[in-house]
């Protein structure tokens, strides 16, 4: 009798924690789950939320952008529309998210780093 054993590309991809695509079930940043076939997301660019609808893939489900927003109110508009109602604790962690998407604003940063002294490494 022999033994069959699955390739270990199969055992690799379930072991991987995080994933950086997009379109990964493993998405490293998932905000919310909002139910079975629908998330919201960072963009990997880290410039805005994305609503993603996910179809079903064999035992996965592949991610694809919907909606792309930059403020709290039109996120929660598009999901509103276009997802349906949700459960109360999922729409209040959309509540809870920043007015506008947090960018990393260089001129800002700077400002602050000269505010306290010049950064961490002044010490």
């Amino acid at each position: 009798m022999k033994l069959m054993l699955p390739s270990p590309a199969i055992f690799a991809d379930v072991s991987s924690a995080a994933d950086n695509r997009e379109s990964s079930d493993m998405y490293c940043r998932v905000v919310v789950r909002l139910n079975t076939q629908w998330r919201v997301v960072e963009c990997r660019d880290g410039i805005q939320w994305i609503l993603q609808y996910g179809k079903k893939s064999g035992h996965r489900r592949i991610w694809r952008g919907n909606s792309y927003c930059r403020t709290r109110n039109a996120l929660i508009r598009c999901v509103t529309q276009r997802v349906g109602e949700i459960e109360q604790s999922k729409m209040q962690m959309l509540r809870s998210l920043s007015e506008r998407f947090p960018e990393n604003d260089p001129i800002t940063d700077a400002n602050a780093e000269t505010e306290n002294g010049g950064g961490e490494d002044d010490e």
